[in-house]
């Protein structure tokens, strides 16, 4: 049998068109531009961590296709579109990656808000909005795992379950906020 020698510049090519892939995928944003400014335009840390919240969630909704969306949902999707845009796009890799590095933007803004200004009060009510969500969230990402044999899906998701968990430690000792969140004062 003969064997079939490929060119050098053909190796070449198909070399740089892999990574060519790689690092456009690199590049992929984990917001839609929407989203982004959504998340621009909120400066309370409660409120962004809502924002947050339904990010992943429009992305879980993608996952499991727009078919299984309730009634609910749908409503929801319709009614967001306007503020929101269209619902993300990309592979399943793609949006389990989206679920892991909104959950870590997350925790980097609430730790951020707490290195700069540890008494404020919007703090523990933005910490319960997340994790209130988180708990939710672990059940959902561990099935999506069991779905899957992909390594980096696994990877990916059992990295957004770790963030779930550390958003639920955070919570530990620190009391449940009562009454309505004041509005933080901006500064003049």
């Amino acid at each position: 049998m003969k064997r079939i020698a490929f060119p050098a510049v053909f190796v070449v090519f198909i070399t740089l068109a892999f990574l060519a892939g790689t690092a456009e995928a690199q590049r992929r944003d984990h917001l839609t531009a929407e989203e982004i400014e959504l998340v621009r335009d909120v400066q309370d840390v409660d409120l962004r961590m809502g924002l947050f919240v339904h990010a992943i969630e429009r992305r879980l909704w993608v996952i499991s296709g727009t078919d299984a969306l309730t009634p609910e949902q749908k409503k929801r999707v319709e009614k967001d579109h306007g503020e929101w845009g269209d619902l993300p796009t990309g592979t399943r890799t793609e949006l389990i990656s989206d679920i892991e590095r909104i959950l870590s933007e997350a925790i980097d803004k609430l730790e951020d808000v707490f290195d700069r200004e540890p008494e404020q009060e919007l703090i523990p009510f933005a910490l319960y909005v997340i994790a209130d969500y988180s708990e939710i969230l672990i059940p959902e990402l561990r099935s999506l795992a069991e779905s899957t044999e992909d390594r980096r899906q696994l990877g990916l998701l059992e990295s957004a379950v770790i963030h779930c968990q550390s958003i639920l430690d955070a919570r530990e000792g620190i009391p449940r906020p009562t009454g309505k969140r004041k509005k933080k004062k901006q500064a003049s």
